[in-house]
C-alpha cells in the first residue's frame, strides 16, 4: 500500500488503545491448553503479585481448586472487562466526529488482539504475545500507520475549510487536509452532485456543494445501531450558489 503524504501527524494515534491489568496470558501453556510443572511455579509467583485487591477474589473462589485451575478463568475476565471498557472508548471515538470505523488494540501485559468497530459488528483477532511474536505487533502498527484519514474511518466529505474559500491557500490549508478534524463544528462537510443526486443539464457534475456545519444536534449514542450524526449547516458566500436551497440541516451515516 502506497504511503500517503504527512502520514506522520497520524500514526498510531487514531486507534482506540487499551491496557487492562497485569494478567500474564498462557505464555507458559502447551497446545492444549494444560500448564506445565514449570509454568505453574513461575505463573503462582505472578499471580500472587496480580491478585492484589480487587483481583484477589477472582483467582480465590474455586475452594478447593488449585491456582492453576483457576487461571484460564481469571484470563478470561480479564479480558472481557478490557474488552468492556475498550469498547467505551470506541463509542466516544465513533461520536466525536463523523467517524465510520475505529481499529482498537487491547494489551494485557504483553498478550495483543486487534479490534475492528464499524457500528454494523465488532471483529477482534486471536490473541498473540508480542514477546513471543513481535513481528505481529510490528505488522499491525505498520499497517495502521500506512493508513490514510479515510481508512482509518474518517469522513472524507469533512474538511477544515471550504473548497470554495476566495482566501489565498497556505500551506498550512493543504496540510490540514491530510489530517482528520478535530471537530465537526466550523468544518465543511462537501459532496460533488454526482454522489448524491441526479445531474441536470449544464449542471457542472464534480463542483462541490459546501455546508458549513454550526451545530451538532444529535450524535450517535450507540455501539452497535445507526450511526447518523445530525448538524445545522449555514450556507454562505462560500457555498455553490445552486445548491444551496433547502438545506437547512445535514447529516452523515452508514
Amino acid at each position: 500500500m502506497p504511503k500517503p503524504p504527512d502520514m506522520a501527524c497520524l500514526g498510531i494515534r487514531h486507534v482506540v488503545m487499551y491496557r487492562w491489568g497485569d494478567n500474564d496470558i498462557g505464555e507458559d501453556e502447551d497446545e492444549g491448553g494444560e500448564d506445565d510443572d514449570s509454568s505453574d511455579g513461575e505463573d503462582g509467583e505472578n499471580g500472587t503479585h496480580s491478585n492484589e485487591g480487587s483481583k484477589k477474589s477472582c483467582s480465590r473462589l474455586g475452594g478447593e481448586n488449585t491456582f492453576q485451575d483457576n487461571k484460564k478463568a481469571r484470563v478470561d475476565e480479564s479480558l472481557v472487562e478490557g474488552e468492556i471498557q475498550l469498547a467505551c472508548y470506541t463509542l466516544e471515538t465513533l461520536a466525536a466526529t463523523l467517524r465510520f470505523w475505529v481499529i482498537g488494540i487491547l494489551l494485557d501485559k504483553n498478550t495483543v488482539t486487534v479490534c475492528y468497530f464499524d457500528r454494523h459488528l465488532v471483529v477482534c483477532t486471536e490473541l498473540f504475545s508480542f514477546s513471543l511474536q513481535p513481528q505481529k505487533l510490528a505488522l499491525v502498527l505498520y499497517a495502521i500507520n500506512q493508513c490514510s484519514p479515510t481508512q482509518l474511518g474518517f469522513d472524507p466529505h469533512l474538511r477544515p475549510w471550504s473548497s470554495h474559500t476566495t482566501d489565498e491557500i497556505t500551506a498550512k490549508m493543504m496540510a490540514a487536509l491530510n489530517r482528520p478534524v478535530k471537530d465537526p463544528v466550523g468544518s465543511f462537510i462537501e459532496y460533488t452532485p454526482s454522489e448524491v443526486e441526479e445531474v441536470g443539464p449544464g449542471e457542472d457534475p464534480e463542483l462541490p456543494i459546501s455546508l458549513r456545519i454550526e451545530e451538532v444536534l444529535q450524535r450517535p449514542e450507540d455501539l452497535l445501531s445507526r450511526g447518523t450524526l445530525t448538524s445545522r449547516s449555514s450556507a454562505g458566500s462560500l457555498m455553490a450558489p445552486t445548491r444551496t436551497r433547502n438545506m437547512p440541516t445535514s447529516s452523515a451515516g452508514l
